[in-house]
């Protein structure tokens, strides 16, 4: 019994391993610095990934989980809201969300963009990402091979265990 309890709590183990070695660490949020311009406006433009100009798409602004300003794009794919104050924001279009850290302008890094440039790609839908067999999300199949073989082992190690029989044989039958 001492053997079948060992092989079951391995076969657990390695199964347990494999699933959570095997989980990808998340993608790091790119988030875009931007500065207002005077009267806390903020300017973009919405193209598709080949640069055309998204008309009249809807556009939303997020601050705190709530929409601080919903807008549609001209003709020029262009954009603005105004009366807005320094914070990081959401900006939303119906296919990418995307995080904006909004500054003040004379406060802003020297990385910060004057404009928010979002590329809207018909290819790229929401939860959509990785290889075909990409669990993990990481595009690393090495680790979807060390995740699927600790499954594969623990399933052995489960299958052997419950076949190993460590009981004693019965006792030979008593001749007179």
């Amino acid at each position: 019994m001492m053997i079948r309890t060992f092989g079951v709590a391995s076969a657990f183990l390695l199964t347990v391993m494999a699933v959570c070695g095997s989980a990808a660490e998340p993608a790091p949020v790119k988030v875009t610095d931007v500065t207002l311009r005077d009267g806390g406006i903020l300017v973009g433009q919405l193209v598709t990934a080949t640069g055309a100009p998204v008309k009249d798409s809807q556009v939303r602004l997020e601050y705190q989980g709530k929409t601080v300003v919903a807008l549609k794009t001209n003709d020029k794919g262009q954009f603005g809201a105004r009366g807005l104050r320094a914070g990081v924001y959401q900006v939303s279009t119906t296919k990418s969300t995307r995080p904006l850290r909004v500054w003040e302008n004379g406060s802003q890094p020297p990385t910060a963009k004057t404009m928010v440039m979002l590329v809207e790609d018909p290819a790229i839908v929401r939860a959509q990402g990785g290889m075909p067999l990409d669990f993990t999300g990481n595009g690393n199949l090495r680790d979807e091979a060390l995740g699927f073989t600790g499954i594969g082992l623990g399933a052995a190690g489960l299958a052997v265990a419950l076949s190993d029989d460590d009981n004693p044989p019965p006792p030979a039958p008593m001749t007179p």
